[in-house]
């Protein structure tokens, strides 16, 4: 993606697991999902995930996200690592604004 803006911002979620909180997150996101990584595995054992996801928003800019999750080793919190790249900043600025 030439002339692509990134933003990155991290957020420290209040979901028991990372299930939950991708769940959560793509609800807000509304984004299309690649390589089938809105489903992270069952169960407390998963402590990370990567979901892929990727639109065209209403004035025609890409939108390519990665949001990478790991779970606290006190299994209260999830944090998140949000990286949003698009042709347009206010895009980036928008899908960022959506998690706060």
């Amino acid at each position: 993606m030439s002339g692509a803006t990134e933003r990155i911002e991290m957020f420290v979620l209040n979901f028991k697991t990372i299930p939950a909180a991708l769940t959560a997150v793509l609800s807000l996101l509304d984004l299309g999902t690649c390589d089938n990584t809105n489903v992270a595995k069952e169960g407390d054992q998963t402590r990370k995930h990567t979901y892929l996801g990727a639109a065209v928003s209403l004035d025609n800019s890409n939108v390519l996200c990665i949001a990478n999750f790991a779970a606290d080793s006190s299994g209260t919190q999830v944090h998140l690592r949000l990286c949003v790249r698009s042709t347009s900043s206010d895009v980036c600025d928008a899908v960022i604004g959506c998690m706060q």
